[in-house]
């Protein structure tokens, strides 16, 4: 019995964690097209999945902050002779559901992520760029604190993440507990 229920625990888990880098967005979106929108897919829950800027990343690993928005961030940089070594990495979108390459939420108007690490030290505000990405390339003792930040307004996240690959769990499905993507307030 115990065998049993040790496996079924265990087939449990594997589900629950087969989104860890997000089983429909990797690397090109359902169906490795590249992030577009097939007909019929959808997001958590039946939720369709559009791209609400409806602009994509279609330059390949061009090496550019607009690069790859959705994506797995750090996976993929520390993956790659060339590429800058990066701490915290992700993207802000407009809504939950959005695929990956889909251009996210325009962060130049001033949209902010900030980080406060295990000591209580507040990093200096990670500024947003035109396709949603952020990136932070120094040390930072996890688990975190992380709060995205736009016109006076906060979004904290609930959970202290352990690590800075933000978009392993904020996916278009959300994986780990995530509802989806990451929103400004």
């Amino acid at each position: 019995m115990r065998r049993i229920l040790g496996l079924g625990l265990l087939a449990l888990l594997a589900a629950s964690c087969s989104g860890t880098l997000s089983e429909a967005d990797s690397r090109g979106g359902i169906g490795g097209n590249g992030g577009a929108r097939t007909p019929g897919s959808s997001g958590a829950a039946g939720t369709p999945a559009i791209c609400t800027s409806q602009t994509y990343w279609t330059e390949g690993d061009k090496g550019s902050e607009a690069m790859h928005p959705g994506g797995p961030c750090l996976t993929c940089h520390s993956n790659s002779l060339d590429a800058p070594k990066l701490s915290v990495a992700g993207t802000v979108y407009p809504t939950l559901h959005e695929p990956d390459d889909c251009n996210g939420r325009n962060g130049s108007l001033g949209i902010t992520v900030v980080v406060t690490d295990a000591t209580g030290k507040q990093l200096p505000p990670i500024p947003v760029n035109e396709v949603g990405n952020f990136h932070f390339d120094g040390k930072i003792a996890s688990p975190f604190h992380v709060k995205v930040v736009f016109n006076g307004k906060e979004s904290v996240m609930s959970a202290s993440p352990d690590n800075g690959e933000c978009n392993s769990c904020h996916t278009r499905n959300g994986a780990n507990s995530a509802a989806g993507r990451i929103l400004a307030p």
